[in-house]
């Protein structure tokens, strides 16, 4: 796996600040490469890196092969699944509330995070409440995040790219090539 660039970037404003726990939230529907550099983007600037990956009944792929496939690309990273505190407005815009809900999930975790990151609308209020830094995704630029792209962005990656950041390129799609190394049953790394 290439290393993605260790000297200091723009984090959204804070610099090349050090945080001692960074929570990377997202449904990943699905992982993409630009979900796995943002996570080494993160891990690079954190002592240690938890994800969250939501739980909504009925969303594709399921939970669990999303959780799977995280934990198979990020075997040093814990990976937890959380139920989805927003499904109760299915697909209206977030509000207070989701972060208040959020806060009090992400309380169950060990130990305090300092950095929270997440493109869901709820992220600033999130980590406000956590007392925490928050980081958009969207405001980090592709050089930011060294040779992939963005998160849900349409920047292509050649395999080569992909290749380097562990990302499978053997045919099949990642998805399928993570899933056939991934058989076994979910189990985060705690």
């Amino acid at each position: 796996m290439a290393d993605l660039p260790s000297s200091p970037v723009r984090l959204a404003g804070v610099g090349a600040s050090r945080f001692d726990r960074g929570l990377v939230l997202g449904a990943f529907l699905p992982p993409d490469v630009g979900h796995h550099a943002l996570i080494h983007h993160v891990q690079a600037r954190c002592a240690q890196v938890v994800i969250a990956v939501t739980d909504r009944p009925g969303q594709l792929p399921e939970t669990h092969d999303r959780a799977s496939w995280m934990q198979a690309v990020h075997l040093d990273l814990d990976v937890v699944v959380l139920p989805d505190a927003c499904e109760w407005h299915e697909s209206a815009p977030c509000v207070d509330e989701c972060a208040s809900a959020w806060a009090d999930q992400v309380a169950l975790l060990p130990a305090p995070f300092d950095l929270i990151v997440t493109a869901h609308s709820f992220g600033p209020l999130l980590a406000d409440r956590l007392g925490a830094t928050y980081l958009d995704p969207s405001t980090l630029a592709p050089a930011d995040l060294g040779p992939a792209p963005i998160p849900g962005s349409t920047l292509e990656v050649d395999d080569a790219v992909r290749s380097d950041l562990g990302v499978p390129v053997m045919g099949r799609t990642r998805s399928e090539e993570i899933q056939a190394r991934t058989q076994a049953p979910f189990t985060p790394n705690r």
